[in-house]
């Protein structure tokens, strides 16, 4: 099994979205029209497997812990897992154990979250963005931000050379971090203002 594994990490593979996901196909999602009977084609995506791994042999259970890149559907690398070893599967249950730097062991219960301040709860604009490429903000931005200025930013931004879909933080004062915002530069190169969070 784990030799099966090792054959997606690190490698290219092409991986076809089931039809009860939420791909979008002419702004429908490829689950409704399945559900509608017209299951779409779906085309073939790159992702990355960087990390696979098979922790637990129970019976016919596999238990196995998966790193990948954003847009990898589970079920889906499991049913692939299956075809290498010429039989099928499906994913019993499925956990996600973390997003970017942000780790399960981190979480707070809800019966926590509503007994503490906010402070002690909301994570700090430095700590939520640090996994973001940052976009300094060069003197007088911040105070046009805070007007809402954000033209002259956002052009700066589209031609910073950075890869579409990406999303910069930056801090609005660099005395407190807890005042900042996110930019979205989306694909063709428009950039947008998100928001911007002041949470002291």
């Amino acid at each position: 099994i784990q030799s099966a594994m090792n054959e997606f990490v690190n490698k290219e593979y092409l991986q076809t979205p089931p039809v009860f996901s939420a791909k979008k196909i002419n702004g429908t999602r490829a689950s409704d029209l399945a559900r509608q009977g017209k299951p779409p084609e779906l085309k073939s995506v790159s992702v990355v497997i960087e990390s696979f791994h098979c922790t637990l042999v129970a019976g016919l259970e596999v238990h196995f812990t998966v790193r990948c890149s954003k847009g990898t559907y589970v079920r889906t690398l499991a049913e692939d897992l299956a075809k290498k070893l010429s039989t099928i599967a499906h994913v019993k249950s499925l956990r996600r154990t973390a997003v970017g730097n942000f780790q399960i062991s981190e979480a707070l219960p809800l019966s926590l979250v509503t007994q503490k301040s906010l402070d002690e709860v909301v994570l700090d604009m430095a700590r939520s963005t640090a996994f973001l490429p940052p976009f300094p903000l060069l003197a007088g931005e911040s105070e046009m931000i805070a007007k809402g200025k954000v033209g002259e930013v956002t052009t700066r931004l589209a031609n910073s050379g950075l890869t579409p879909s990406v999303y910069c933080g930056f801090d609005l004062n660099s005395e407190n971090a807890k005042a900042g915002g996110l930019f979205h530069l989306r694909p063709g190169h428009r950039a947008e203002f998100l928001r911007g969070l002041i949470l002291s």
